[in-house]
C-alpha cells in the first residue's frame, strides 16, 4: 500500500514537472511547441513525456486545467465575501478578465483551438481534470444566480443553468477581445466615428455593469 503511495507521488511529480514546462514553452512558443521543446525544457527524455501526456492536445489541457484551477479558487473567494450579488459576478468577470492577462500568449492559444472547432480526445486524464474544473467554474457561477434570484436581487425569470453558460461565453469574448485589441485597433480605429481605441481594461468593466444590469430586478442598483 505504501510502495503505491510512493509511486503515485513520483508519478504525479514528474506530471507537474512536465506541466510547468509545458506552461513555459506554450507561453514562448505558443502552438508551435513540439514534445521535443517541452521534453528539452523539464530535462526528461521525449518517451518519458508522452508516457504521461500521450498528444500535444493533452498536454494543453494539462496547462489548462491548472489556469482554470486558478480561477476556481478566485471564483470560490469571491463567493464566501461580504458582497451583493451583482458585484460578485461582476468580481467574476473581473477576475477571468485578469487571469487572462497574465498569461495572454496561452490564452491565444486556448481560443484559437476553441475556434477552430476541431475534435480532441476527452477520454485522457488531463482532458478529465480540465472537463472537472470547467464545471466547477460553472456551478460556482450558476450558484451565485441562484442566491441573487432568492435574495430578490435577480430577476426571477431567468434560469440559472441558462445564464450560467451565457456568462462563460461572454468571459470568453472578453478574452479574445484582450488578445487581439491591438490589431482590432490597428484594423478598425479609422472607421469608428468616435475615433476612441478599445481599452480592454475599460471595456471588461462596461460588459461586467452591463451583464449585471440584465440581471438585476428592474429598478434596482447594483
Amino acid at each position: 500500500m505504501q510502495r503505491n503511495l510512493r509511486k503515485e507521488r513520483e508519478r504525479q511529480l514528474r506530471r507537474d514537472i512536465i506541466v510547468d514546462a509545458a506552461e513555459e514553452a506554450f507561453t514562448k512558443g505558443g502552438i508551435d511547441v513540439s514534445m521535443d521543446d517541452v521534453a528539452k525544457l523539464a530535462d526528461l527524455s521525449k518517451s518519458a513525456v508522452y508516457k504521461q501526456f500521450p498528444s500535444k492536445d493533452d498536454l494543453f489541457f494539462a496547462v489548462a486545467a491548472r489556469f482554470v484551477g486558478q480561477l476556481v479558487d478566485e471564483f470560490e473567494t469571491i463567493g464566501r465575501a461580504s458582497a451583493s450579488h451583482a458585484e460578485k459576478v461582476q468580481r467574476m468577470f473581473l477576475s477571468h478578465a485578469k487571469l487572462v492577462s497574465s498569461n495572454p500568449a496561452f490564452f491565444r492559444m486556448a481560443i484559437n483551438d476553441i475556434a477552430t472547432g476541431k475534435e480532441v480526445d476527452i477520454s485522457t486524464e488531463a482532458f478529465g481534470a480540465h472537463r472537472v474544473q470547467c464545471g466547477r467554474v460553472m456551478s460556482l457561477v450558476v450558484s451565485i444566480i441562484e442566491q441573487g434570484i432568492a435574495a430578490k436581487e435577480f430577476r426571477p425569470d431567468i434560469d440559472p443553468e441558462d445564464v450560467g453558460p451565457v456568462i462563460w461565453g461572454t468571459m470568453m469574448g472578453n478574452m479574445m477581445l484582450t488578445m487581439q485589441a491591438k490589431e482590432l485597433n490597428r484594423r478598425f480605429s479609422e472607421s469608428r466615428a468616435s475615433q476612441k481605441a478599445i481599452d480592454p481594461n475599460k471595456h471588461h468593466q462596461t460588459v461586467a455593469d452591463l451583464f449585471v444590469a440584465s440581471l438585476l430586478i428592474s429598478g434596482e442598483k447594483q
